[in-house]
């Protein structure tokens, strides 16, 4: 299970996005200057266009697909800003689109925070692994979300340190880093709020124990969950039917993810 880690969090990209274009268009025209490289104005929709720099036309396989020319804030409050972007789509056309971005994120590199993919390795065989969940209420849905363990990547933090210290916070076990993605994207029509996948292997479980202590701050509340990685999928189904709890969606696609490879 944990070798497919690397495909099964790829499947994330299947997640829908806000794909609904909220621009609208502006009725000033687009400066001759706006491209810069970019196709000139007879381009194709999808910015391919015919070169003659030759006596037979060649298609060229450069391709514009937008430029971002400035952004103005509607609001900021203490953790997220809403903004208008002013941007030129793939024709030229000047556009404005709507977006919410975080005002957290840290002046030392361009990622957000982290979702933290932590295994139990039992001893029986890795059908008897486990994946560490957390349940918590989140107001925008009204109601308690399953996600795997997550934060913000404080100033200085690496997302590898940032991971191990969330993981202890949240659910009281230590992990080892096992593999650490690159920058992936939550919901790219409507912020560019991102985060670094890191696997841990967990270092500290002892079932002939009680669970370690939660280190969690005031305000919050997490109950933490450890669930068969074989069965991910139907225990997330279980908990949407019976308990009416809402699921992250790349967690989702991550169950459904070793339960595609495992038939395949």
């Amino acid at each position: 299970t944990v070798m497919r880690l690397s495909f099964v969090w790829a499947l994330s990209w299947l997640v829908p996005s806000h794909t609904r274009t909220i621009g609208r268009l502006l009725p000033q025209a687009r400066p001759k200057s706006a491209f810069h490289s970019a196709p000139p104005c007879g381009a194709s929709r999808f910015g391919t266009w015919m070169s003659a720099n030759s006596q037979q036309a060649e298609t060229s396989q450069q391709r514009y697909w937008g430029s971002i020319i400035d952004k103005e804030i509607v609001a900021s409050a203490k953790w997220v800003a809403l903004k208008n972007i002013r941007y030129y789509d793939h024709e030229g056309q000047e556009r404005i689109w709507e977006t919410v971005e975080r005002t957290t994120r840290s002046k030392s590199h361009d990622v957000d925070g982290v979702g933290i993919f932590a295994f139990i390795r039992d001893p029986q065989g890795s059908q008897h692994d486990k994946v560490i969940l957390i349940a918590q209420y989140r107001p925008p849905l009204g109601k308690v979300c399953i996600e795997v363990p997550a934060g913000l990547i404080d100033e200085g933090e690496t997302a590898a340190q940032a991971a191990i210290r969330e993981l202890r916070e949240e659910t009281g076990y230590e992990g080892k880093v096992i593999f650490e993605g690159s920058p992936i994207y939550n919901d790219p029509g409507l912020t560019n709020a991102n985060c670094q996948l890191v696997q841990l292997e967990v270092t500290n479980y002892d079932p002939s124990i009680p669970p370690p202590t939660q280190l969690l701050e005031p305000g919050e509340f997490a109950e933490v969950i450890l669930a068969p990685a074989s069965t991910l999928l139907s225990t997330l189904q279980s908990l949407q039917n019976e308990k009416g709890y809402a699921v992250d969606a790349r967690l989702y696609c991550m169950a459904y993810g070793i339960q595609f490879a495992a038939k395949r």
